[in-house]
C-alpha cells in the first residue's frame, strides 16, 4: 500500500499497480485522468476506485 499526495504522484515511478483509490476528487479531469493512469502502465489494465460526495457534484 502506497499513500500518495498530487504532488509525490507526479515524481513517482512505480511498476505493476493494480489498484488506484481516490479519497477526494481532483479539481480536474486531467489530474484524475493522471492518477487512474497508474494502473495502465507498460500495457496493463487495473481498477481504479473514487469515493465522493454530492457535494463535488458541480
Amino acid at each position: 500500500i502506497i499513500t500518495n499526495t498530487t504532488i509525490f504522484q507526479k515524481f513517482s515511478d512505480v511498476d505493476d499497480i493494480k489498484f488506484v483509490i481516490n479519497f477526494d476528487y481532483p479539481n480536474c479531469s486531467e489530474d484524475y485522468v493522471h492518477r487512474i493512469g497508474r494502473t495502465a502502465r507498460s500495457n496493463k489494465s487495473g481498477t481504479a476506485y473514487t469515493f465522493f460526495t454530492t457535494s463535488i457534484m458541480k
